[in-house]
């Protein structure tokens, strides 16, 4: 048994999951549809480009959610000894990279 799956902190983490799904449940359901989707991110992008720190004001009552899994890779990540955390940058670089990323 680790710290993430006994409690108290796991009572935390599903309050913390909860919240934040009540919290963005208005959000979310501005993307419903797969065309709601696009024209909504289409004028994000325009608000953003207009005025960045006011669109992202408004998201300030939101969280930034990640997966259970992501959260416990983070948390993991976090914990890690020193040495670790550069064989870690070294995975997500790798990851991420350029060359990596799909072209279809």
């Amino acid at each position: 048994m680790d710290s993430l799956t006994a409690a108290p902190v796991a009572d935390v983490l599903v309050r913390l999951f909860a919240d934040a799904e009540a919290a963005d449940r208005g959000l979310a359901e501005q993307f419903g549809s797969e065309e709601a989707r696009g024209d909504h991110f289409a004028k994000l992008l325009e608000q953003e480009a207009r005025d960045y720190k006011e669109l992202y004001h408004g998201f300030s009552g939101n969280f930034l959610n990640v997966s259970a899994e992501f959260g416990r890779f983070l948390y993991i990540c976090a914990r890690a000894p020193g040495d670790a955390h550069r064989g870690i940058r070294h995975i997500v670089r790798h990851l991420h990279h350029p060359s990596r990323r799909c072209t279809a």
